[in-house]
């Protein structure tokens, strides 16, 4: 039987397997590796599994380049953390405790999570909004600040990638629910990008559509297109390049 007080994070297991069955959580506080696999701390031991991801996606596409190799070792990175916190905090009402999250990584891939408390906040979106807003940005500064040692990664770059990531999220919701009309999303989208500090300027991107939808028009290319077997994406701003 679960406690109750466990119950939260395995509603937010579940959401989340509901995504993608690759964002599976644990609740621990001491994750143990399996064979052949790393657990990304969100501290300086991170860095070693930062070369070895950066080696394994060059490796894997060693065609496209250092700046699509960047790029994907930061989505690969940010993606877990973003949708937790959006499924938490849309699905829920609730956001959970990140202190000491962690994540897998194995061959390339960064996919599982744990938190070690079961601790969960309840209470309204706008400030569960600034609330994720304090555990996020450090653990994408940590992220972008190793990154940057190795490998040259400034944050403009990595702030338009998660923007863009983050609306990308925010877009989603008029799909489940028809309810989240263009005022309701751009209004979201103000409240959290004045809680991450992110500039007000993106706000732009998110465009009246028909019937009262919202058009988001992306900033950032993931440059997959480099990529031997890649295109461009169906959103992809060099679309828009005469």
């Amino acid at each position: 039987m679960q406690s109750t007080q466990s119950q939260p994070f395995e509603t937010l297991n579940q959401l989340c397997q509901s995504i993608t069955p690759y964002l599976k959580g644990e609740l621990t506080p001491s994750p143990r590796p399996r064979p052949d696999e790393y657990i990304l701390s969100g501290t300086t031991e991170d860095l070693p599994v930062l070369q070895n991801l950066y080696q394994a996606v060059k490796n894997s596409s060693p065609e496209a380049g250092h700046g699509y190799w960047l790029i994907r070792c930061w989505t690969l990175l940010t993606w877990q953390p973003l949708y937790i916190v959006m499924t938490a905090i849309y699905g829920m009402q609730q956001l959970p405790d990140f202190t000491g999250f962690r994540q897998r990584y194995h061959h390339g891939s960064v996919a599982g999570f744990f938190l070690s408390s079961s601790q969960f906040e309840r209470g309204e979106i706008e400030m569960l909004i600034e609330r994720a807003a304090n555990q996020l940005q450090p653990l994408l500064n940590h992220y972008q600040t190793q990154l940057d040692t190795l490998y040259r990664c400034r944050p403009g770059m990595t702030n338009q990638l998660f923007t863009d990531a983050l609306f990308g999220c925010l877009m989603k919701l008029q799909h489940i629910d028809p309810r989240w009309h263009h005022q309701k999303i751009l209004h979201q989208a103000g409240l959290w990008t004045e809680a991450m500090q992110l500039p007000s300027s993106a706000l732009s991107t998110l465009r009246p559509g028909d019937s009262g939808t919202t058009r988001f028009i992306r900033r950032s290319c993931c440059l997959v297109f480099k990529t031997e077997q890649g295109s461009l994406c169906a959103d992809c701003p060099k679309r828009n390049l005469s």
